[in-house]
């Protein structure tokens, strides 16, 4: 009798081994907060790769457009630098062009003058004396480098000594009727040839450069 009051207690406390093993299964709410939760954390994993990739595309892309304005950059520079040095050894190959024909036309010019004293002629060896002067100034102001200003104060120095020659026998010719005049020809000749030399000269080292560059 004891033995059977025990046995139906225990029934209706535990509700019997099935009932048991039942209440240790999942509920259907656990099982989808569980999954839910899954997602959650793969979507957590899927987000920084993304990330990383879109940060490693927008570092290659600010490189390469950095590179490519920097080159443009410097090409532009490049450019600029060409166009200057061009105009510059424009002007003073424009500028000995007009050097050279001045010298010659003083010399014609004076000589005429000395032989005819006729006023024409040396109102036209001073207008070609004002031109070489124009010229001068305008070259030597451009002058970029130590050899063309070295090579134009050459040419100022030569030129300088012509003047005072043919100034001298142009002041000779005045005032006596017999002066050493081959002496001032030979003279003013050579003067004259080392000016249109040393414009030569000036004009190889502006191809040189060029050609270096």
């Amino acid at each position: 009798m004891a033995a059977e009051i025990m046995l139906n207690n225990t029934i209706s406390l535990g509700g019997g081994p099935n009932h048991s093993l039942e209440s240790v299964k999942p509920s259907t709410a656990l099982r989808r907060s569980l999954d839910l939760l899954s997602g959650v954390r793969s979507s957590k994993m899927k987000l920084p790769i993304f990330s990383r990739l879109i940060m490693g595309y927008l570092t290659i892309f600010i490189l390469v457009a950095g590179v490519s304005v920097y080159f443009i950059f410097k090409l532009h520079q490049l450019n600029s630098e060409a166009r200057h040095v061009l105009m510059i050894d424009h002007g003073i190959l424009d500028s000995k062009e007009k050097m050279a024909a001045s010298i010659l036309s003083q010399l014609q010019n004076g000589r005429k003058y000395v032989v005819t004293k006729d006023p024409l002629f040396y109102e036209q060896f001073l207008s070609a004396k004002e031109l070489f002067n124009q010229a001068f100034s305008e070259v030597f102001f451009v002058a970029d480098t130590v050899e063309k200003k070295d090579s134009l104060k050459r040419i100022e120095m030569a030129y300088r000594h012509y003047l005072s020659l043919m100034e001298e026998e142009i002041e000779k010719a005045r005032l006596q009727p017999t002066y050493p005049r081959r002496y001032y020809e030979m003279e003013i000749k050579k003067t004259t040839d080392g000016i249109l030399e040393e414009l030569e000269k000036l004009i190889e080292h502006l191809d040189r450069m060029t050609y270096e560059e």
